[in-house]
């Protein structure tokens, strides 16, 4: 068998050489494969590949909490983070979000969970949510 390199970690490893030629065989193990999809330019990729825009509101069609925010799943070391998809949004958008502060939905067409369109959301906090403001 062939010996290649990692195209993630450039480790040695051997695989089949019809591997190759089928595109396969590019890392030496699962991990290095979502190590190498954690870029920030694949993640912004695949996280608006869920969004459908309409006029108003961009709407998250991915997996979903049962309060029906979006829910985005990334790696970090190896570990799965569960995001909510607006608050992912938001922070591509404007930059990182304080953890004091929550991500608020203005939609024009009242609350959408569903909704990850940057300009309808601000950050405020806790005490805002509970108040409608203009």
């Amino acid at each position: 068998m062939p010996q290649y390199h990692c195209m993630q970690c450039q480790a040695p490893f051997y695989a089949q050489p019809g591997r190759r030629k089928r595109g396969e065989a590019l890392y030496c193990s699962r991990r290095c494969v979502q190590d190498a999809y954690q870029t920030p330019h694949l993640i912004a990729v695949r996280f608006w590949s869920h969004v459908t825009q309409t006029e108003t509101c961009w709407l998250w069609h991915g997996k979903r909490f049962r309060n029906g925010y979006g829910c985005f799943i990334t790696r970090k070391e190896g570990t799965r983070r569960y995001l909510l998809a607006h608050r992912f949004a938001y922070a591509l958008h404007y930059g990182a979000i304080p953890d004091d502060l929550l991500v608020l939905h203005n939609c024009p067409d009242g609350d959408n969970p569903a909704c990850v369109n940057p300009p309808c959301s601000r950050a405020g906090g806790s005490c805002q949510s509970f108040t409608v403001l203009p």
